[in-house]
């Protein structure tokens, strides 16, 4: 039997508390702990359910910024006009989790504090350049996605921290943007690979801004900054993103393991690659008509 003491505070203010005193964790939709507490991964003796905090559940755009509540359910993000309107890919991202029940409990906060490499909003959230809002006993800091995760499993969160909210300046103009995953099965998997990219076409149709992330390709979700670095100032053909592509070994890190081997990994980082842009400049192409 697991000896559990379970609170049901109504305030980040009790959140704080709370973490100070009992060594608990952080429960969100619970679609990922609570099966690791029943295999005992987690050998917890306190759990704090955030689901209570109505000031975490949103989604809205202030003054350009469209910003998230740490407790928005997938379910919240991909129904949301705001986000179908403007990044499609981090709508498609939260689709692609689970079934229909889990994305009903699971949340985007939970998605990102987990910290896996595997995380399926996380590589949208890195080409949006989007920031992580973190509570603390003393304050809130906002911190790049690029720096928010250390390791898997690991994020810079403390013991005592609380992420909030996820927030990102509301793309305008000519851009697109596209997440693709792969893998063992269509549905309810774990990404083997998966690929979120953001485009921005000038005037002429060059691409001058251009982002790439990367999913379950590296011990953490990474940016892919070469391939970045090859097409940026460019036309987007064909030709163009075949040979980046390729250099996209040079930002990630493959491993082998029961879902795949690190060779399939990388090739398929390259043909989910060239797909991403091409779904992503479709998308600006449209905006420019």
């Amino acid at each position: 039997m697991i000896d559990i003491t379970y609170y049901r505070p109504e305030s980040i203010f009790e959140v704080i508390q709370l973490l100070q005193n009992t060594d608990g964790l952080l429960l969100a939709g619970g679609t990922d702990i609570l099966p690791r507490i029943r295999k005992g991964h987690y050998p917890v003796k306190a759990l704090i359910d955030l689901s209570r905090i109505e000031s975490l559940k949103f989604v809205q755009e202030v003054n350009g910024w469209i910003e998230i509540g740490a407790s928005a359910t997938h379910t919240m993000v991909e129904q949301a006009d705001i986000l179908q309107k403007s990044v499609p890919a981090l709508v498609s991202a939260s689709h692609s989790i689970g079934c229909l029940q889990t994305r009903a409990r699971g949340t985007i906060g939970g998605n990102i504090s987990n910290a896996s490499p595997a995380a399926d909003t996380a590589p949208p959230l890195l080409v949006l350049n989007a920031e992580v809002v973190i509570q603390t006993a003393t304050g809130q800091n906002a911190v790049p996605m690029t720096e928010f995760f250390i390791g898997p499993g690991k994020s810079i969160l403390s013991a005592n921290d609380i992420l909030t909210s996820v927030r990102f300046k509301h793309p305008l103009g000519r851009m697109g943007s596209s997440f693709l995953k792969l893998g063992k099965r269509k549905g309810m998997a774990i990404s083997v690979a998966s690929v979120a990219a953001y485009v921005h076409l000038d005037n002429d149709g060059c691409l001058d801004e251009i982002r790439l992330a990367y999913g379950s390709l590296a011990p953490t979700p990474v940016r892919g900054y070469t391939v970045e670095k090859n097409l940026i100032g460019n036309h987007p053909t064909l030709d163009n993103m075949q040979k980046a592509a390729w250099k996209c070994e040079q930002d990630v890190a493959p491993i082998s393991d029961l879902r795949a081997s690190a060779s399939y990994r990388l090739q398929a980082a390259r043909v989910l690659t060239i797909r991403a842009l091409q779904k992503a400049l479709s998308q600006a192409e449209e905006v420019g008509v």
